[in-house]
Formats: structure tokens, sequence, C-alpha cells
């Protein structure tokens, strides 16, 4: 199970956070989407950021309730037909 939630991310020691969408996961947050953001959010908006972390989380709930499923492009072809 995934839930979304706010993340506030402190880059350096001055005390300023950026507040982007984050992905909590069983296993902790989902760093690699965070790393993404901060590296787009110059250009992107909060909007954007949304959007990305929905689909994420539909993709990784896909990827769960299809585990027999081993070729990752035949996986996505069939994610994207189911949206």
């Amino acid at each position: 199970m995934f839930v979304s939630i706010k993340a506030k991310v402190l880059t350096d020691e001055t005390g300023v956070y950026t507040e982007i969408p984050a992905l909590l996961a069983a296993t902790g947050i989902l760093e690699p989407l965070i790393d993404y953001f901060l590296h787009r959010s110059h250009d992107r908006s909060l909007e954007w950021m949304r959007k990305v972390t929905r689909s994420v989380r539909l993709f990784l709930e896909y990827i769960q309730l299809n585990p027999a499923e081993r070729d990752p492009h035949r996986l996505f072809q069939n994610f994207a037909k189911r949206l």
C-alpha cells in the first residue's frame, strides 16, 4: 500500500525547506521520487508533482497486483491500457 503525503525537505543547514508531494510505502519514503522533484522544482509546478505522484502510486499498486508479469515492457503496456 502506498500513501501520498506532503514532505518538508531540507536541502541545507539554513532551516529553509521545500514542501513537495511524496509517496510513503511500508518500507519508507520513496526517495528517488523526492530527488526527482527537487531536481525539477525550479521548472515544474506543485500540481504537476501531485499528478506524477498519483501516477507513480497507481503504477506501483499495479505492479503489486500483477507479480507474475516478468516482462517490464508488457507490464507497462498493460498498465497504460488500464488507465
